[in-house]
């Protein structure tokens, strides 16, 4: 469990094999900051839009969206985004886009069919 007043996450915790737990708890401050800017952006745009790439199992996605934002939440690796996933619910959260796919290949992709505007990265 991650507390992020007035939020607090859950998290699923296991030892991978390249010996990773699923949370990288140095990164409370980031998500902090996150929720904090989706909120006060909030006040201006109706839902940001939030695209979280590299998103591992999906702590920036939970902060960002339990303050109201929309996510695209995005990684190359199925596992960690099932894992994500598991997160979300286990956090009583839900309605987030999850996509496996590289990063470049997506983003390139977005661009091209003209939708590239997000409100944060």
């Amino acid at each position: 469990m991650i507390s992020i007043q007035p939020v607090v996450f859950f998290f699923r915790l296991g030892l991978t094999s390249f010996k990773h737990v699923g949370v990288f708890p140095e990164q409370a401050v980031n998500w902090e900051y996150i929720y904090e800017n989706v909120k006060r952006i909030g006040k201006e745009v109706e839902k940001p839009k939030v695209l979280n790439l590299f998103a591992y199992t999906g702590g920036s996605s939970l902060a960002a969206k339990a303050a109201g934002a929309d996510i695209t939440h995005l990684d190359s690796i199925k596992q960690v985004v099932s894992w994500a996933r598991e997160n979300m619910e286990l956090s009583k959260l839900d309605d987030i886009r999850w996509l496996v796919e590289d990063a470049m290949t997506y983003v390139k992709r977005e661009v091209k069919r003209g939708k590239d505007t997000m409100e944060l990265f």
